[in-house]
């Protein structure tokens, strides 16, 4: 296998047979339509496959859609995840043909290259094992590819110095690698790899990046190496608010950068300049109005990052006894952010709409299972009721009521699908759904059936994505401090009209 690999690698050395190294999407059309050949005979192994231009020439009935206009990529194909999965026989028209998630569009734009260094061929072979994980393939296959690029991302770091620049696309690489642990090999050893990558953006500070436009003495850069770099920073912040809320880890990206917000796809992949604002000020002017999946999706994510320090800072604070109102100051401030978000999540991309783009699905989940988070965290920290913010607590059970039914209803959604169109984090929201579900019931069997629904939902997924798994569940019981019994006991009656419902 390794051989037949091998063989199939172009050649770089000259123009003749040479890969646009470039262009992601090209990059992973090519790596699938190899792949195609390696894993099935029949095939002519000998003749070269040439690298497709581009993904526009979808039927109407497919996902990935043309731009009239710009001949750019549709929105709904701005999505974060691993290389769709397609029947085996198709592998080379991965993006046509599937709407699971795609990181490549989302990091890279259309333009070629004509060399490929050692960080590309670092960043090939880990598109190779996401492409084969999210396919029908065996996992020992995508287990191989997987080892290859892990091995060759540590001895292009151990060939490094503090003097050589560090390359977007070996981040981006550590970034691919930590999907496919999360998914596929081990939460922690994910954990691990995404940290490299964190620590990589902060060498290059690229938290920073936007700095150029007011600071003379730094260096200039094109508009679309800059877009990369910028979604590769927007990512990994992402990627750490989520996992980090799953896990109660402390964040590793700060939420005060220099960088703007992600550009519209269409831009992007059109290399047309687009100025956007950084994320205080979109945070700040609560900015209800856009239509991009990309931004939503950062937007969740430091709502999530928000509440978690938020968590973090009452669990620590309760040790020194500090007032109730400092609790309800930040507590109200970050409902008074998701609120409006969730309405306009709703407005802008109806959950009908969403079941066409995984990111936006993953995101309506994320929004409504922030809810749950919030109710949760409020009855493990305030005491027993005694009629002060009484109100405040009525209207959050009444939220969590509706919030958790909307879970349902996307968890049912999650399980009628098929697992490779699913979003890789998506799991993310139903195991924490189930961890407060877990922690209000203490035996009552007050939450059974709608545990039995997100259960069965991340089982369904456990076939490609393990990041859900029960065992981290039953690991975490407890560890986070939490509710008493007298507060699980206040906690059920709020919530006893959903559950007979």
């Amino acid at each position: 296998m390794e051989e037949r690999l091998a063989q199939k690698q172009p050649e770089t050395a000259s123009g003749e047979g040479s890969l646009d190294s470039g262009s992601f999407s090209s990059l992973i059309d090519w790596s699938c339509t190899e792949l195609d050949d390696v894993f099935h005979a029949g095939g002519d192994e000998t003749s070269p496959h040439p690298v497709r231009e581009s993904h526009q020439d979808a039927d109407d009935g497919d996902e990935v859609t043309a731009s009239a206009s710009s001949g750019s990529r549709n929105d709904s194909v701005i999505q974060i995840g691993p290389v769709p999965n397609v029947p085996s026989a198709a592998m080379c028209n991965v993006s046509n043909s599937s709407p699971m998630p795609s990181l490549l569009d989302l990091l890279h734009s259309d333009r070629h290259v004509s060399s490929k260094t050692d960080a590309q061929v670092c960043l090939q072979q880990t598109m190779w094992a996401l492409a084969t994980s999210a396919s029908t393939q065996p996992q020992s296959v995508g287990d191989m590819l997987y080892h290859g690029a892990f091995q060759r991302l540590d001895e292009l770091e151990a060939k490094g110095n503090a003097h050589q620049e560090i390359s977007i696309m070996q981040v981006q690489a550590w970034l691919l690698i930590a999907f496919y642990e999360f998914m596929r090999v081990d939460f922690r050893r994910g954990w691990m790899s995404a940290g490299r990558a964190f620590r990589l953006i902060q060498l290059m500070r690229l938290h920073q990046l936007d700095l150029s436009d007011v600071d003379p003495t730094l260096p200039l850069m094109d508009w679309v190496d800059k877009e990369e770099r910028r979604r590769t920073f927007w990512l990994a912040y992402s990627l750490d608010r989520f996992i980090s809320l799953s896990n109660g880890s402390p964040l590793t990206l700060g939420e005060q950068v220099a960088v703007r917000m992600p550009a519209p796809n269409a831009n992007f992949q059109s290399g047309q300049p687009f100025v956007t604002n950084l994320l205080s000020d979109v945070m700040l002017a609560q900015d209800t109005s856009t239509k991009d999946s990309f931004t939503e999706f950062v937007i969740m994510a430091t709502i999530c990052g928000r509440a978690l320090s938020h968590r973090q800072q009452s669990m620590a604070w309760m040790i020194n006894s500090d007032p109730v109102q400092i609790f309800w100051d930040r507590h109200q401030q970050i409902i008074a952010e998701l609120a409006p978000r969730i309405v306009a999540l709703t407005l802008n991309h109806p959950p009908s709409t969403a079941l066409t783009n995984p990111i936006l699905l993953f995101t309506h989940a994320m929004a409504q299972t922030m809810v749950l988070y919030m109710y949760r965290l409020m009855t493990e920290v305030l005491p027993v009721s005694d009629g002060t913010n009484q109100a405040l607590m009525d209207e959050s059970a009444r939220a969590f009521n509706v919030a958790l039914v909307e879970v349902l209803s996307i968890t049912r959604t999650l399980s009628q699908m098929s697992c490779f169109k699913v979003h890789p984090l998506c799991p993310i929201p139903l195991y924490i759904c189930l961890e407060n579900l877990t922690s209000f019931d203490k035996g009552g069997g007050v939450f059974n059936e709608q545990q039995k629904i997100i259960v069965n939902a991340l089982n369904s997924l456990k076939r490609i994505n393990i990041l859900g798994q029960q065992s981290r569940l039953e690991n975490r019981e407890g560890s986070q401090g939490g509710s008493t019994e007298d507060s699980s006991h206040q906690t059920s009656e709020a919530l006893q009209p959903l559950s007979n419902g």
